[in-house]
């Protein structure tokens, strides 16, 4: 409802509004071991405390009102509460947890003596099954099965149960299951051990005492002698795409590289217009149509559109890596064309890409969108430099140069132009998070972030260790 004369909401207002209320809608239906629609005469028949989710959701909403900048999408709004979640102590989220997930940990406490660390994660099976509707959920489910994961390895090891909510009593397959875990069960394997050495899983019902659970997985988790990073904050690239590191890539890094050598970024222009290499980046600027209005209300939301959404963090990067260094284009992309081939004795067309400016409307000027990109590169990106006293430094503004050129194209909107963001090379370690790398450890029973300095003891230890261990062989 908009009263006489007044201001339609703010379509960011009610979209990150939407957003938090499902993610309270999902917190409370957390409460339930089973669906709202459920009519069996287990259903509970009085409205449940509700206090304990008051007080939960209290704490989220003060932890994400702490958030600076605070966030302006909805994305940015799921990713503020995941981080939040995760700092969230494990003690403070039971009285979220369903009552099966509640009573299997307790009695696997209570029978299995010998367990150094335990966790209980819920999930339903539509969850599982790759529905469209539900691929946000299940990466925000991932994510948190992924922290207990790195906390695990890098502490103790220990095991986590799987609680798959609606999973039938005679549904034995853990393909899915599988399948949803499989990619990032190997990424946690930085020491060189093989799979089947380092995780076991099994339907907990096998095990005595547990047979009434059928729903519930039991994952056992082996300690590395490395680091198992959730997320590197940073990226390496092929000729073909840019790709998570191993932890062996940034052994490498370290050791075969001069960290404090730099050359600083060289603008490479239009002419001949760019192709897509290791050097090169093309990005068309098309936002959706709901969320345009939105990003261009201010040069510090383009420049977040430019950072998160055409990850322009990654390219950085990866092309900081790079000895040539790179440039990142804005307002070109590639588009299809054909190519026929002809000979005395044959002919034939087959198609290939060409680089196509598009450009882009600019309704601010240029300085503002650069001050804007550049501050965003300031406050989120740190070095690792291992070769001399001080690990992490901030970027050197030499690093980054921008520069617009005119498209030559009038449009209705205005004047059209590509931004080319060059990027030099450093022998140090560009991440675009100044926390470092995602990483965790169990600490007094609580799961909690590994700082960067710890993480850079862990990985420098790796390569110690696995030297150490070829050479007692």
């Amino acid at each position: 409802m908009v009263e006489d004369q007044g201001s339609p909401p703010d379509v960011r207002i009610v979209r990150l509004c939407d957003s938090i209320f499902k993610i309270a809608l999902l917190l409370l239906l957390k409460l339930f071991d089973r669906p709202w629609g459920n009519t069996s005469d287990t259903l509970v028949r009085t409205p449940p405390d509700l206090n304990p989710i008051e007080h939960l959701w209290d704490e989220i909403q003060r932890r994400l009102n702490d958030i600076r900048p605070r966030p302006t999408t909805a994305d940015e709004l799921r990713q503020a509460f995941l981080r939040v979640w995760a700092q969230i102590g494990g003690k403070k989220r039971m009285s979220c947890e369903c009552s099966t997930c509640k009573e299997v940990k307790g009695l696997y406490i209570e029978s299995q003596k010998k367990v150094p660390n335990l966790f209980v994660e819920h999930i339903d099976i539509d969850d599982l099954k790759g529905k469209r509707k539900r691929k946000d959920k299940k990466k925000i489910k991932l994510r948190q099965i992924e922290i207990k994961l790195s906390a695990l390895r890098n502490t103790a090891g220990g095991n986590i149960i799987l609680h798959v909510s609606g999973t039938a009593c005679g549904d034995r397959f853990l393909g899915c299951v599988d399948e949803f875990l499989e990619e990032s069960l190997n990424n946690f394997i930085c020491d060189g051990t093989l799979f089947v050495d380092t995780y076991k899983r099994k339907w907990l019902c096998e095990i005595s005492t547990f047979e009434k659970f059928t729903d519930c997985i039991l994952i056992s988790v082996e300690k590395t002698k490395g680091v198992a990073t959730v997320d590197f904050k940073t990226k390496v690239c092929s000729d073909l795409k840019v790709e998570r590191p191993s932890t062996l890539n940034i052994v490498s890094l370290l050791s075969h590289r001069k960290a404090s050598s730099e050359k600083g970024a060289e603008l490479r222009g239009l002419q001949p217009t760019p192709h897509e290499s290791r050097n090169i980046q093309l990005k068309a600027y098309r936002p959706k149509k709901q969320d345009k209005s939105a990003i261009e209300s201010h040069p510090d939301t383009i420049a977040k559109y430019i950072w998160e959404k055409l990850r322009f963090r990654e390219y950085l990067s990866c092309m900081t890596k790079n000895e040539e260094g790179g440039s990142f284009y804005l307002g070109i992309t590639e588009k299809e064309t054909k190519y026929t081939n002809t000979s005395p004795d044959s002919s034939f067309t087959y198609s290939s890409c060409v680089p196509d400016i598009e450009g882009f409307v600019l309704n601010f000027s240029q300085d503002d969108l650069k001050n804007s990109l550049m501050c965003l590169i300031q406050s989120h990106v740190t070095i690792l430099q291992a070769d001399v006293d001080t690990v992490f430094k901030d970027i050197s503004p030499d690093l980054v140069k921008f520069r617009f050129y005119n498209w030559g194209k009038s449009t209705p909107e205005g004047n059209r132009f590509v931004l080319e963001i060059a990027v030099g090379y450093t022998g140090g370690i560009v991440f675009y998070d100044k926390e470092g790398p995602l990483a965790y450890h169990v600490k007094g029973g609580e799961v909690e972030r590994i700082t960067p300095d710890d993480w850079f003891r862990r990985v420098t230890n790796t390569f110690d260790d696995l030297k150490c261990d070829s050479s007692q062989h």
